[in-house]
């Protein structure tokens, strides 16, 4: 993966705002990330200053996989939780699982912790089997984080 750059956060809600842009090297699509926990993706790029969606926004879409093997779409749910949907009804999904990233969304790398299960729910109705998640990170408690970079 590409080299970290360390940020520090002026604004959470609905989007975080980092202090650190294009004059750092910083593109739109790049991983903002804290260890190997994902945190979310930048969106806009200014000179000195960049917004980031948060795995918790209802707008960032991503690839994963959970610990047991389950393949599947997060959506960020009210800028809170996180859904884990689009899972098949044959594939095992369990409480505690954490999400990982699958690489398959370009800027973010494959690996990263979205969160665990904390809920999960099969409906026979239903052609695929859902899932809540929840960050394993506080975003309000949260100084600096480290965007990724991508593929230059």
């Amino acid at each position: 993966s590409g080299k970290q750059i360390e940020s520090q956060i002026t604004a959470i809600a609905p989007d975080m705002k980092i202090t650190s842009g294009d004059s750092s090297g910083i593109r739109v699509g790049d991983a903002v990330v804290l260890g190997n926990w994902l945190i979310g993706q930048v969106v806009i790029v200014e000179a000195n200053s960049s917004v980031v969606k948060l795995t918790t926004s209802p707008d960032l879409k991503l690839s994963v996989s959970t610990t047991g093997g389950a393949k599947g779409v997060s959506t960020g749910q009210f800028n809170a939780s996180i859904l884990l949907d689009r899972i098949l009804p044959s594939e095992r999904l369990d409480e505690g699982d954490l999400v990982l990233t699958t690489g398959d969304n370009p800027g973010i790398p494959k690996g990263l912790v979205v969160g665990r299960i904390v809920a999960t729910e099969k409906n026979n109705a239903e052609i695929f089997q859902t899932a809540r998640v929840e960050p394993l990170v506080s975003f309000d408690d949260l100084d600096n984080v480290f965007v990724v970079e991508g593929p230059r």
